[in-house]
């Protein structure tokens, strides 16, 4: 049995497509994702992914080499559709100017991205990233780094997310738009 898809309303946010600030995803915006996770199938409530997520979050699984060598750090806490991290200002990505490089950041979205993707995904399912777009709103001198994605919009075969990137004072330093394309998984080896 698999959960019904997502009932998505593509009139609820006309027009703000990338509006910055807390309130332009209302929690309600993910209740169908929050409900389709809790749905009756069993690979829904305690999936692969699930459990990856949860090792991820807890230490007990080793992060991708990627992410390890680029001191992209774990995950705080996660929710279907949702996951928090707090990011530990690294002195090695500065440039010049003493700010983080933007393109460090881009690879903080599309790794919080990838967390958040996991949150929907089912056993049989994986993803590739097809998409990524960010804005730079202010730059990023000290930390922590506060960052948040939520997946948006799911349907067959495309996840969009949504990831916003704050400063320790709160104020938003980057958002980022990022669309995962949704594949059959295949087993490693």
């Amino acid at each position: 049995m698999r959960c019904p898809p997502v009932k998505h309303d593509p009139t609820r946010r006309a027009g703000h497509h990338f509006a910055p600030g807390p309130d332009h995803f209302p929690r309600e915006d993910v209740t169908g994702l929050v409900q389709q996770a809790k749905c009756t199938d069993k690979t829904r409530m305690s999936n692969r992914w699930h459990n990856h997520l949860n090792a991820l979050r807890d230490g007990t699984l080793p992060l991708p080499p990627s992410a390890e060598n680029l001191k992209l750090g774990r995950l705080d806490a996660w929710e279907p559709g949702r996951i928090e991290k707090t990011w530990v200002f690294q002195e090695d990505f500065r440039n010049r100017r003493g700010a983080l490089f933007g393109g460090y950041l881009a690879s903080l979205a599309d790794q919080a991205a990838a967390l958040a993707a996991f949150s929907v995904l089912e056993d049989s399912e994986s993803f590739t990233t097809a998409d990524l777009q960010i804005s730079f709103f202010r730059p990023a001198l000290d930390g922590p780094l506060k960052i948040v994605a939520m997946v948006v919009n799911r349907s067959r075969s495309l996840l969009h997310v949504e990831v916003e990137i704050s400063g320790p004072d709160g104020r938003l330093v980057a958002k980022s738009r990022v669309v995962q394309a949704v594949r059959p998984y295949v087993a490693d080896g």
